[in-house]
């Protein structure tokens, strides 16, 4: 590895196999990537945002808007195959209840929903689902993403919650881990579950210059179409600034795989049943895969 290249960079070129130099390689991205989520965490998964009141979601929950009420995420719970007792598995889930709930208004028969993060996060993501009402609906499993992933706990509460059939599935979650962690959770996920679904950058990242042409015409015709208020179409302008920022620390920091990539590197595995990737004006994919 020289050191000219990013974090994210030389995630992406990292041998599958365990050496001295990939054991202190993912120690780094480990302690890099958690202190960069804990910096971001007010704007990101807080309604109240930063210091500014500016929140990730004044900007994300209106992306998709104008073809479903609840955006990408309504999008992509409609690209999914849920099924009545269908225990849904979010791998990288976060750690609020923004999908469940999107889920739950198009399956309220759902077996249930199993929040999938770091140990560390398992406390607030308890709490948040609480506070919000979810507590019954909600499993949550502590996974470091970079070791084995843990398909006994997973196994156990599909018997519990007397499942008929399971989903995995991750939202942009496939974007931060190098290819063997990646492969470490879909390939057993293939196994146990009826499919895998990921949401993914069509070109592994977001492109500025599009935001910054279509994003302001596209709040307007919302307005217009009174699919969203006036209220929100201002404050996404406003946090707008402060999400190209996020993007700009966020992607020197991750690997940032393409759909297509992703493809490659489980070519073996399983079959690409549908991909859609003609979301957010062609930057962002949706994919399934299934054995």
């Amino acid at each position: 590895m020289t050191a000219t290249l990013t974090l994210g960079e030389q995630l992406r070129a990292l041998t599958e196999i365990d050496t001295p130099e990939r054991l202190a390689l993912v120690r780094q991205a480990r302690e890099q990537h958690a202190e960069f989520w804990r910096r971001w965490y007010p704007f990101r998964c807080t309604e109240e945002g930063d210091a500014e009141g500016q929140a990730f979601a004044h900007v994300v929950d209106l992306f998709g808007r104008d073809l479903h009420p609840d955006g990408l995420r309504g999008l992509f719970v409609k690209f999914m195959r849920l099924e009545k007792r269908t225990l849904i598995i979010d791998v990288a889930s976060g750690v609020t209840p923004a999908m469940l709930k999107v889920i739950l208004r198009d399956h309220p028969n759902c077996a249930g929903y199993v929040a999938v993060e770091p140990a560390e996060n398992t406390p607030i993501i308890r709490e948040n689902f609480e506070r919000a009402g979810y507590g019954q609906h909600i499993d949550v499993v502590a996974w470091n993403f970079w070791e084995p992933f843990p398909i006994q706990a997973l196994q156990a509460i599909k018997r519990k919650r007397h499942a008929a059939n399971i989903v995995t599935m991750t939202y942009w979650g496939a974007t931060y881990l190098p290819r063997r962690e990646i492969r470490t959770w879909v390939k057993p996920a293939l196994v146990y579950s009826d499919a895998v679904y990921l949401n993914m950058l069509s070109e592994g990242r977001f492109q500025p210059e599009v935001l910054r042409r279509r994003f302001a015409p596209y709040l307007l015709r919302l307005v217009l179409t009174r699919r969203a208020s006036l209220r929100e179409a201002l404050r996404a302008m406003s946090a707008i600034k402060k999400m190209s920022q996020f993007g700009r620390e966020f992607a020197p920091l991750m690997p940032l795989w393409t759909a297509g990539e992703l493809h490659a590197m489980l070519s073996d595995m399983g079959v690409v049943g549908r991909v859609n990737n003609d979301l957010l004006w062609g930057q962002t994919s949706f994919v399934e895969i299934h054995q």
